[in-house]
């Protein structure tokens, strides 16, 4: 695309895990929109979002992390795991069969 996209936290609490987070677009003219897209919600763990989806009935639930290189950049490669190390950044799916 012809422009970037950047992804704001602009407040997180870490007790209720009430977040509100924005979209900004920059273009290539140096031109940008700010608040492009707002979001509130609550930010959920992963360890919660496999609780809920056990008690909703699902038998299976497994995680599917993104690789991340020695640079740290993801590498859109996604591994089962049950673990992952520490990182600034991170990408996951939770996936849920019945």
């Amino acid at each position: 695309p012809d422009f970037t996209y950047v992804w704001e936290t602009s407040r997180f609490d870490p007790i209720t895990h009430e977040a509100a987070m924005a979209i900004h677009f920059r273009f290539p003219d140096k031109s940008r929109i700010k608040n492009a897209f707002t979001y509130g919600w609550r930010l959920w763990s992963i360890p919660e979002l496999v609780d809920a989806l056990h008690d909703a009935g699902f038998s299976s639930v497994k995680i599917w992390w993104a690789e991340v290189d020695r640079t740290g950049e993801e590498s859109y490669e996604y591994l089962e795991t049950t673990h992952a190390e520490q990182c600034a950044m991170w990408n996951c799916y939770v996936v849920a069969a019945p």
